[in-house]
């Protein structure tokens, strides 16, 4: 089922897609800000924040992912002027890839121009051996399945595991294992292909932010580096600064990693490369994601708008407002922080108040935009209010 709010596009226009979740609100807002009112395009009926932004141009859900290229043919026949698409996850962005012949002639999309799906391409594998090819340094690594028991003899201790492409079991499969019983335990749980990596001793991690436009120019202005970090994850709170400031501080190649990019063979599209810092201050890379990153309205405010830099870029629009850089901008992905604080009682809500004054910038609260955190905040009470009665 589609459900139209209203159809109302800025013009040229830009469609976002992706499900309710601050990445697509990050990039509705830096678009917002620049006087872009982008069409958004949801994935399902989980949550409605999103839709609340007073940013948005108009907007409407699709329950299923099978709906989304039929939907997107339709609306790019109502549209006057070719428009960007900005996928904002692996799925939306995989679905577009795999439809791009039938979808290009409506919208600049991400794509690769070898002819290879980018869904292949967010094999962590892959991106693996090609960092390495270009002198990127890496986490030493294996692949492995529930199939190949035999393999483990060769891991280390401790080892961490992750999805070998994220499309297949996601963060789900992301655990630090401390001998070869846990090992196989975590094997026998799924049936995705799994990488696993030595345990580095995290200080901290970094993400470069950029995007590369339909003739291979590469654009990484930004980017930002955690001041708090989960035991297997990343964290919930960060400083955004420049890509150049960032790479003197954590001794980052920029050469390498530009030529890496570029081997990849994207075009058209966000991306965010990420490293491990350890002890000795060497940048591990982990993985490129070929799609925006929610963290990126951070960036934003630290004034590298880039989401509207590619939207100039591919309109022809001359325009040096979306890069002005200001001074290194802390930034708190709320949203999360409050599940992992708030919600499960490790700190008070007017204690988690007070800290959250204390960023530049927050993921989904916000002044100038304030209905998504009460849409937020409102579904979450419904949904807690819910469960207590049934």
């Amino acid at each position: 089922m589609i459900m139209d709010k209203h159809l109302k596009v800025s013009l040229p226009p830009v469609v976002v897609l992706g499900p309710s979740h601050v990445n697509a609100l990050g990039v509705v807002r830096s678009l917002g800000e620049m006087g872009v009112r982008p069409f958004f395009v949801q994935l399902g009926h989980r949550a409605n924040f999103v839709r609340a932004s007073k940013y948005l141009g108009g907007s409407t859900v699709v329950s299923t992912a099978e709906e989304i290229v039929p939907y997107l043919i339709v609306l790019g026949r109502k549209l006057e002027t070719k428009a960007l698409l900005i996928t904002t996850s692996d799925q939306t962005t995989a679905i577009v890839s795999q439809a791009y012949d039938k979808l290009s002639r409506f919208f600049y999309l991400s794509h690769s121009i070898d002819g290879v799906g980018l869904e292949f391409k967010m094999d962590k594998l892959w991106q693996h051996d090609l960092a390495t090819k270009y002198g990127i340094r890496t986490p030493k690594t294996w692949t492995i399945d529930n199939s190949s028991f035999d393999d483990i003899a060769q891991i280390t201790y401790p080892c961490f595991t992750k999805s070998r492409n994220s499309l297949a079991g996601g963060k789900s499969n992301s655990h630090i294992c401390y001998n070869q019983g846990e090992l196989e335990k975590i094997l026998s749980q799924t049936p995705d292909k799994i990488i696993v990596q030595e345990q580095i001793k995290r200080v901290t991690e970094v993400d470069l932010l950029g995007f590369v436009d339909d003739e291979g120019s590469i654009c990484m202005p930004t980017g930002y580096y955690y001041l708090n970090l989960k035991e297997s994850s990343y964290g919930t709170k960060a400083i955004h600064d420049s890509s150049e400031q960032i790479e003197k501080k954590f001794d980052l190649d920029d050469r390498a990693i530009v030529n890496f990019i570029q081997a990849i063979g994207y075009r058209s599209g966000f991306f965010s490369i990420e490293f491990l810092i350890d002890q000795d201050n060497r940048a591990l890379f982990t993985e490129i994601n070929l799609r925006n990153d929610a963290h990126t309205y951070g960036a934003t405010q630290y004034g590298a708008n880039i989401h509207y830099g590619l939207y100039a870029k591919v309109h022809k629009i001359k325009s040096k407002e979306w890069l002005r850089l200001k001074r290194p901008q802390t930034m708190i992905a709320d949203q999360l922080d409050f599940f992992d604080t708030v919600y499960k009682r490790k700190k008070s809500i007017w204690q988690w108040s007070r800290e959250v004054k204390q960023f530049d910038t927050c993921l989904l609260m916000n002044r100038r935009d304030p209905l998504p955190s009460v849409r937020f905040i409102w579904d979450l009470l419904s949904k807690k209010l819910f469960m207590r009665h049934r």
